[in-house]
């Protein structure tokens, strides 16, 4: 395909990715997750992948790219004095 692309237009530059079409991570288990999140509060990636049995890269593509949700830690720093300075 990239090759007819290159000879018809002189450039590679695929509008869609070559190969075989995602099916794990559709509409459905992006609103389940969603779903998850909005009723159970705080859940880690670890237990959603048990409870779902797909890989930890799939629930984390869906986290970060699908829901634009991040982590949130506290952070714990020291005082700095103007001696450590």
């Amino acid at each position: 395909r990239w090759q007819h692309m290159y000879r018809s237009t002189d450039t590679i530059d695929l509008k869609t990715p070559a190969g075989r079409p995602r099916i794990i991570r559709t509409k459905s288990l992006i609103r389940k997750v969603k779903n998850r999140f909005i009723y159970k509060g705080r859940q880690s990636a670890r237990i959603l992948v048990d409870s779902r049995g797909i890989s930890k890269g799939t629930i984390g593509r869906i986290i970060h790219e699908d829901l634009h949700l991040h982590a949130y830690r506290v952070i714990v720093e020291s005082n700095l004095n103007d001696e450590h300075k």
